[in-house]
């Protein structure tokens, strides 16, 4: 990627969020802004900017704001380089291997993505976002999330944003950063038309944190352990196969049809599988049980054993699973999570008045895997 006839100048002023006054050559100009984002720690009066003379006919401006220098760094506005950065990338064949077809802006049910890809045997969305805070040439809080559907049996799907990280400073904790970039991810998320955010906060005492800020308990799971004392390995004749993410996903959405639930991409069904491969014997499972199919995905945990930490089949299988799972998964730990439990595990924040006045907070859903 690369800009065409770049000039330097002085940030004067920002009138509205889609143009800015600046000095370009010795004269005041008016140029496009191509970030709609306040940016105020960045476009100060007197910033030294840098534009791209476009020179288009029938445009109101002449120049696009596309960086800022902060100290001694240069930061990009453009809020559209992110996305020609992944392409060119991607099509250079960095992202997937044999990588066949990446189409930008499309459209799946009710949301839009920014790419869908196709490789041999694979597919998928990807989004491409990213907030963060400075301060004085110091990061001072950051979020990261990715896209996921909000399925709502009777009701529909929704375009849902996992909130997968909120993260301050040492230092700058205790001034309402985490707050802040949370309400400016959110009028982005608005901008976008996502109607929804979730997340899974990392600790009991963060729930009364994200309810500061809008969220409430919505989904919830069932965590169990059992004493590996008294449990012999069952010889059976059960295997587990070893599952794709495409085909975990697959199953997974088939068992959870009835369940309002977080649809998970296929991307972040990929990381999680890399995540269990860390592990020896961990990875996204499927195993065959009296009355259809189970999913199942074991990760590691710090003591050496495996959690199943999603275990879906049909309810009246459960019990046969657990019996057989000492002997299909020797390293698992006796501990494992299921839907329809009542421990509260990730919260939920309409962005939509109309949703948030018609849901039943009452009901619950399930999120199920939450990269913990």
């Amino acid at each position: 990627m690369q800009y065409q006839k770049i000039l330097p100048g002085i940030f004067l002023s920002r009138p509205n969020r889609f143009v800015a006054r600046v000095e370009v050559d010795g004269a005041e100009a008016v140029c496009h802004v191509k970030n709609t984002g306040r940016c105020r720690e960045l476009l100060v009066p007197g910033a030294r900017i840098y534009l791209e003379a476009c020179g288009k006919p029938g445009r109101k401006t002449d120049f696009d704001l596309i960086a800022v220098e902060k100290g001694e760094r240069l930061i990009n506005m453009d809020a559209q380089a992110p996305n020609r950065v992944f392409g060119e990338w991607a099509r250079a064949g960095r992202f997937i291997p044999g990588l066949t077809l990446l189409r930008p802006e499309t459209t799946f049910g009710g949301s839009r993505f920014d790419f869908y890809w196709e490789a041999p045997g694979r597919r998928g969305f990807v989004e491409v976002k990213g907030v963060t805070l400075e301060e004085d040439g110091v990061v001072q809080a950051m979020t990261a999330w990715f896209d996921t559907t909000f399925a709502v049996p009777g009701r529909g799907k929704y375009r849902a944003a996992y909130l997968y990280a909120v993260a301050t400073h040492p230092e700058a904790r205790g001034r309402g950063l985490a707050g802040q970039l949370l309400a400016g991810a959110d009028r982005i998320f608005r901008e976008w038309d996502i109607p929804a955010v979730t997340t899974v906060p990392a600790e009991p005492s963060l729930h009364r944190f994200f309810g500061w800020n809008g969220f409430r308990e919505c989904f919830v799971d069932g965590q169990f352990s059992a004493p590996r004392e008294g449990h012999g390995i069952r010889t059976v004749s059960a295997v587990l196969k070893r599952l794709t993410p495409e085909e975990y996903r697959d199953l997974r959405e088939g068992l959870l049809a009835g369940t309002a639930h977080i649809d998970l991409p296929q991307e972040a069904l990929a990381y999680q599988a890399g995540a269990c491969a860390l592990a020896p014997g961990g990875g996204l499972y499927a195993l065959r049980t009296p009355h259809g199919r189970a999913a199942l995905c074991a990760e590691g945990m710090e003591c050496g054993g495996l959690l199943v930490k999603e275990l879906l089949c049909p309810p009246e299988d459960l019990d046969w699973v657990l019996e057989r799972l000492p002997g299909l998964l020797p390293r698992w730990s006796f501990a494992w999570r299921t839907p329809g439990g009542s421990h509260p595990f990730g919260m939920l924040k309409w962005l939509d008045p109309e949703l948030e006045r018609s849901w039943d907070w009452d009901s619950t859903a399930y999120l199920g895997l939450a990269f913990d």
